[in-house]
């Protein structure tokens, strides 16, 4: 912990940063190019922070997931085409379980909305203790540096 604390020192009171950990399989398989953490949001106390601002505070310090769109909405379809030209971003060797619709309106977040494919296994990897990245490993990848 003591070894992180400069990237969430950023963090201030009532607030936390809100990710997935990707060390261990689950229901999708990756060749991590970067570090496990992936962070997606930052909370403050029940409220999540605009988009712009979240990225402003975690650009450089955390691995984010790819933005695929921004602006006015736009179809699951054109979505799930745009992840699968973007799917080595994280090292997905799997296919993207699905995406995430953020929803902004007069600088706050209103809503989230999750797509997610219907073949999807949840937990398809879990009987199998796979894991992707372990703490001191020689093949891990280092911390996020400049993303």
């Amino acid at each position: 912990v003591m070894s992180q604390q400069s990237r969430f020192g950023m963090i201030i009171d009532g607030e936390r940063i809100i990710g997935e950990w990707l060390a261990l399989a689950h229901g999708t398989m990756y060749d991590l190019p970067h570090e496990p953490f992936v962070a997606f949001d930052i909370m403050h106390e029940h409220h999540r922070l605009p988009y712009m601002r979240m990225v402003e505070r975690l650009r450089g310090r955390f691995v984010m997931p790819r933005l695929l769109h921004y602006g006015q909405p736009v179809s699951v379809d054109w979505i799930m085409k745009r992840i699968d030209i973007d799917r080595s971003y994280h090292g997905a060797t799997d296919d993207i379980e699905g995406a995430v619709w953020r929803v902004e309106r007069r600088g706050e977040v209103d809503f989230l909305a999750k797509y997610v494919r219907h073949d999807k296994v949840d937990g398809k990897y879990l009987d199998q203790d796979i894991w992707l990245w372990t703490p001191g490993h020689a093949d891990n990848k280092g911390l996020v540096d400049n993303v």
